[in-house]
């Protein structure tokens, strides 16, 4: 997105902290997913861009694609229910689970990444979470479990029914760092402008906003 573009979308967001009924954070996230939209749409018949697609005869493991990240390199990975695809404009390169290999993604299914644009992709699969270094080329998993959401920002934060962990990577373990209360399931973590996030739940009617440096201050 532009910077204007970008301007927006920060001001979107901030407006969740006001919003506490689940009928109006629906209709918001679907109005603010077609401002998006239509923002990248005006910009792209602007400059005349053309699209190319990729599908399973060009390399891609599986049609259905859940995630999309791109790194620090400007490389594309792809998250399908059939493994995790690595695409640098000319290639697809895919990565499953090899029962052969311990440093193989021990789960073909990932539903969403995050990543730190520092040489780490984080991954959250079906069966829990794993890490993908990208000098060793090597998985590692974090941790296994149904887990709900998960979010990087200045460290890898990931929603477990009503509570939020972050990952501490000095001791290998994920740290409770906020619980919510009267919360469903922590559905989803979105991003804010500097020093909070949102976390929002299945129940559709509850958000809370939180200072990322002093999680047992909710803001709402």
């Amino acid at each position: 997105l532009s910077s204007a573009a970008s301007d927006v979308y920060k001001r979107q967001i901030f407006v969740f902290e006001t919003l506490k009924t689940g009928g109006k954070v629906q209709k918001f996230i679907r109005t603010l997913f077609l401002v998006l939209v239509s923002m990248v749409t005006a910009n792209v018949h602007s400059q005349n861009i053309t699209f190319n697609h990729l599908t399973t005869d060009d390399g891609l493991s599986q049609f259905s694609v859940n995630s999309l990240y791109i790194d620090e390199n400007g490389i594309l990975w792809i998250a399908t229910r059939e493994g995790l695809n690595r695409y640098n404009g000319n290639d697809i390169q895919t990565y499953k689970l090899n029962k052969n290999d311990p440093y193989s993604l021990f789960c073909n299914t990932v539903l969403r990444m995050a990543g730190d644009q520092n040489g780490k992709i984080y991954l959250l699969c079906t069966e829990g979470v794993a890490q993908f270094d990208l000098t060793t080329q090597r998985f590692t998993t974090l941790l296994q479990g149904n887990i709900n959401s998960i979010y990087y920002k200045n460290g890898l934060f990931i929603g477990k029914k009503n509570e939020i962990y972050r990952y501490n990577e000095q001791t290998d373990n994920f740290d409770l760092y906020y619980q919510m209360a009267g919360f469903g399931r922590s559905w989803g973590i979105l991003p804010d402008i500097s020093r909070f996030i949102f976390i929002y739940s299945d129940k559709g009617y509850n958000l809370s906003l939180i200072h990322i440096s002093e999680p047992t201050r909710p803001i709402s």
